[in-house]
């Protein structure tokens, strides 16, 4: 994922997200890369004059891009407002309830041109998706899923009054974060005011496909709800993906979906949900676009199991010792450290590759998911001078230590500390539900290492098989209340 400036915009920078995806790895075969060109809710209308703002200007701004090796534009036609005249939203310069008009040069051009647009009888979606075609680049619609920028000024200009009339709907109602004041997916309301702006696109528009972007803000439930809620986003997708194939047949050609989700393999959260679109839509493609995810992240796997941390960037986590304790930061200092995240990599992994075997039944998800549940087996805490530790399980751990160890640098959630929200009971609950047992076998408290002696030892599984082991800690954890 690129981050490409393309003018400036005050104190801030218009970007627009470009992603470049490998065919001959995701697609298989020579077929030509994929150049995705995401034109976010604001960049064309805050850039451009009012004269620009007619059917030449909107055609130019796609005709730059032909010839090129842009293979398709992403529109973005909203945040929690529409940039167009819409049914299901509120447009972009209604300012309503005593909302505050905007401040700066950017924002007010973007609120006057797309009324200008529609005041001339000019939709710019209708326009760039016929232009798109002309010039043989391929339009989609991208819809932000929960956007919350400037959350934190509750009478701004860029909020809808479905989010202003409704604080009860917010994940943390009352909450003062910006992520606090997200929409709570697990609200039927809430659900039911995004379907309705999704029908509306399908019925208003002619893509090729439909983009949910559900990284326009990646905080969809109340926390400690987040694993709860996935059967409600996996029927929701279900539900979107229905209309796609409906509108499909009316307009004579495939509208595909796509769901935007983090696609780092480290973070290992992408596993789920492209999992999720194998079981709803189980096609060649959606496969493909699964397996070089899993790939990567196995790649990352420890013979011991563990799923080793990356720094993204590939830069030094902590730069300076003024540093440390100040902010958020990485369990490791630089890349090859032989550390593991059990709060943000293994967890999610471990939740994400049983279903990836369900929904694909391919023995290579299985055996990276029996690896990592027969590590997070033996690294479960024993202790009985803790006893409301034991059958825990800390958030960092050296693998070659054979112990948990990692920096301790970030400010908040070191590698001691023990999350109830997402490791107890996302690790517990994977191997409580079984939806695949791990092949039996003695087991070892990791290659080349003991046990620690510390009172919060790793568990070691003293005997019996690693299923039995699996169902046992199951049972202990997904009855503690966590």
């Amino acid at each position: 994922m690129l981050k490409m400036p393309l003018q400036p915009r005050g104190r801030a920078a218009v970007f627009a997200w470009i992603a470049l995806w490998s065919c001959s790895r995701a697609l298989g075969g020579d077929a030509k890369p994929l150049l995705i060109l995401n034109e976010d809710d604001s960049h064309f209308f805050g850039t451009r004059s009012a004269e620009q703002v007619n059917i030449e200007g909107l055609r130019a701004f796609v005709d730059q891009y032909a010839n090129t090796a842009v293979t398709h534009l992403f529109l973005c036609p909203n945040a929690m407002k529409a940039s167009h005249r819409s049914q299901a939203r509120d447009a972009i310069w209604d300012f309503k309830d005593g909302q505050k008009p905007p401040d700066n040069e950017f924002a007010e051009k973007w609120c006057e041109n797309a009324r200008l647009l529609d005041e001339r009888g000019l939709d710019p979606y209708t326009t760039w998706i016929a232009r798109c075609r002309e010039k043989k680049i391929s339009p989609w619609l991208s819809m932000r899923m929960n956007d919350v920028h400037n959350a934190d000024d509750v009478d701004n200009y860029i909020h809808s009054s479905f989010w202003g009339k409704h604080p009860e709907y917010w994940r943390v109602p009352g909450g003062r974060g910006w992520t606090d004041r997200a929409l709570d997916y697990g609200v039927r309301e809430v659900r039911e005011h995004a379907m309705a702006y999704v029908r509306e696109l399908l019925e208003r528009y002619d893509p090729d496909g439909l983009e949910l972007d559900w990284m326009r803000f990646g905080y969809h439930f109340r926390p400690g709800k987040e694993a709860e809620g996935a059967a409600l986003l996996t029927q929701f997708m279900r539900d979107v993906r229905g209309l796609t194939h409906e509108w499909s047949k009316r307009r004579g050609h495939p509208i595909k979906l796509g769901a935007r989700v983090p696609t780092l393999p480290h973070a290992a959260r992408g596993l789920l949900p492209l999992a999720w679109l194998v079981r709803v839509d189980d096609t060649p493609e959606h496969r493909q676009w699964l397996r070089p995810v899993a790939t990567d992240l196995v790649a990352l796997q420890d013979a011991s199991g563990a799923i080793r941390e990356v720094i993204a960037e590939g830069t030094q986590g902590t730069l300076s010792n003024t540093e440390y304790d100040t902010r958020e930061s990485s369990l490791i200092q630089t890349n090859g450290d032989p550390i593991c995240d059990l709060l943000y990599t293994c967890n999610f992994a471990l939740i994400g590759l049983p279903e990836a075997a369900a929904a694909t039944e391919e023995p290579f998800y299985a055996r990276a998911e029996d690896r990592l549940a027969g590590f997070l087996c033996r690294v479960q805490i024993s202790s009985q001078a803790h006893p409301d530790l034991d059958g825990a399980w800390y958030r960092g751990f050296d693998f070659r230590r054979w112990e948990y160890w990692a920096s301790n640098a970030d400010w908040e959630w070191g590698p001691w500390c023990t999350e109830t929200g997402w490791t107890q009971p996302w690790i517990a609950g994977t191997l409580a539900c079984g939806s695949r047992r791990p092949r039996s076998g003695s087991c070892c408290c990791g290659p080349g290492s003991r046990p620690t002696s510390s009172a919060c030892a790793p568990r070691c599984c003293r005997t019996g098989s690693w299923p039995a082991r699996h169902r046992k800690s199951a049972r202990r954890r997904s009855t503690s209340g966590s």
